[in-house]
């Protein structure tokens, strides 16, 4: 029984670590370059960034194939919807704080759905069980 995949857990860092690009580019371009209301270009840029990232995780980190991929997209919409509220939640408190930077106060909110969306993953969205080896 194998509890613990740390290859696993790498293809999901490298699949967040580009989709946390690709987010970051957005929000930049949205703030700096259209000037768009900082809630606003929280969101845009996190929806635009969740397209690559259901891709890249049921093709490269959970190699999750075997379902239907509208089942799958489902159950990610679900977690995403989520995710975007605890998003835009945190951000938006963090702000209001002035807490530290724009930059900043959306990293925190992404820090915290990044452990959600990775339990939701495994073991829901792409349903890998605890004897599942798939390094």
């Amino acid at each position: 029984m194998k509890y613990f995949d740390i290859f696993l857990v790498a293809r999901y860092a490298l699949v967040g670590i580009l989709t946390f690009s690709i987010y970051t580019i957005f929000l930049y371009i949205e703030l700096e370059y259209f000037n768009t209301d900082y809630i606003l270009a929280v969101g845009i840029a996190y929806i635009l960034a969740i397209f690559f990232h259901f891709l890249g995780n049921r093709y490269y980190s959970f190699k999750a194939t075997h379902e239907v991929v509208h089942t799958q997209f489902f159950r990610y919409a679900v977690i995403t919807v989520s995710n975007f509220f605890i998003q835009i939640f945190v951000a938006s408190i963090l702000e209001n704080m002035n807490f530290m930077n724009r930059y900043i106060d959306a990293y925190i909110g992404i820090a915290i759905i990044v452990i959600i969306g990775f339990l939701a993953s495994n073991f829901w969205i792409f349903k890998r069980r605890l004897d599942d080896n798939c390094a």
